[in-house]
């Protein structure tokens, strides 16, 4: 899974890509009030809803090679 980001003045854009598949777009409203848990709460969200499991990252046959 790979996870793309466009932070703009007005939108932050979320890709998450599946190999050469885009399994999920969405759009955040840049605010410089939102704190960094209200983002990754959005993120984890959005994971879910794009078929991701968010806490897959716990089990070991979920973990990626660090090259």
């Amino acid at each position: 899974m790979l996870i793309a980001v466009d932070i703009g003045n007005t939108n932050i854009v979320l890709g998450f890509l599946d190999g050469d598949d885009i399994v999920g777009t969405y759009r955040i409203t840049t605010k410089s009030n939102h704190t960094s848990d209200e983002y990754g709460l959005m993120i984890t969200q959005f994971l879910a809803l794009s078929g991701f499991e968010p806490n897959c990252y716990k089990r070991q046959e979920c973990l990626l090679p660090v090259f």
